[in-house]
């Protein structure tokens, strides 16, 4: 996961701009009262997401007693999306560095998703700190499941650190034919053990299928380079994983490349036999 810095904006200024140019005067004024719900309900979250307690957020079925869901829903589609708040959904969409989603670190940004689905919460569809970027296929794994407890709540790129400490690390599973590389986590001891079991999800559920079929690709783009080190000894083929290893980690503390690199150099079983069985 990537972190990134929180939305240099607020709900207030999202939500004013997405509502201003409402034509029905009846529905503006409904909207418009329900700006300070929309407001303290932002402070609550934040508050919340601070604590890693977002599962004590209330669920919802009205706004200010008068906006039910699908209305709300429809600020965020035609109103912020696709009308003047468009401004702020592009902000979220292009903050990602390079365009890359923060919540795998390898695939594009090619949405933006409601960390509490805007189906269950509706004051928080154009919350800032609701929307992340993301790609599609991570917003298709988290779809639209609500956290019971702090355990459950997925990792939220604006308020939690999990690059500053390495935690990623492999393993190398040998097969009848082949081998694969499986990813864990190896929490820093400072970690409390609910932090622990949140990346733990994280990574099974996001990352792990996807690190283990990169790694199989990048395998086989080394395969050539391997086998020529092989041929001149085992210690040219430590050194050349190893000098991978480090180079990745200069980028990126929790990278899967750090992690399956470091894996390979110290195995000598795949120095010796396993470098022959990449596909």
């Amino acid at each position: 996961m990537r972190r990134l810095s929180k939305p240099p904006f607020n709900v207030a200024t999202v939500y004013t701009e997405c509502i201003k140019t409402v034509n029905d005067v009846q529905l503006k004024n409904k909207l418009s009262g329900c700006l300070a719900e929309i407001t303290s309900d932002e402070t609550l979250f934040e508050t919340l997401a601070e604590n890693t307690q977002l599962y004590r957020f209330p669920l919802k079925t009205v706004v200010n007693g008068s906006i039910d869901i699908p209305e709300m829903k429809k600020i965020y589609t035609y109103r912020m999306v696709s009308n003047t708040g468009r401004e702020y959904y592009d902000m979220i969409f292009e903050s990602p560095k390079n365009g890359i989603c923060p919540l795998c670190g390898q695939r594009e940004v090619e949405t933006v998703d409601h960390y509490l689905p805007k189906t269950l919460y509706p004051t928080l569809v154009v919350t800032p700190t609701n929307l992340i970027p993301s790609c599609s296929a991570c917003n298709r794994i988290k779809l639209t499941s609500i956290p019971t407890c702090s355990e459950d709540e997925p990792i939220h790129p604006y308020y939690d650190d999990i690059e500053s400490e390495r935690w990623l690390f492999s393993t190398l599973a040998r097969l009848d034919s082949g081998f694969v590389i499986k990813f864990e986590v190896r929490a820093p001891a400072t970690w409390n053990p609910v932090k622990v079991l949140r990346v733990e999800k994280h990574l099974s559920k996001f990352l792990s299928s996807l690190y283990s079929k990169r790694a199989g690709v990048e395998l086989t783009e080394k395969k050539p380079r391997l086998n020529d080190l092989r041929k001149i000894g085992i210690t040219m083929v430590q050194e050349y994983l190893s000098e991978l290893a480090y180079d990745f980690s200069r980028v990126y503390t929790n990278s899967w490349q750090t992690a399956m690199y470091e894996t390979l150099a110290e195995d000598t079983w795949f120095h010796e036999e396993g470098i022959y069985l990449i596909d």
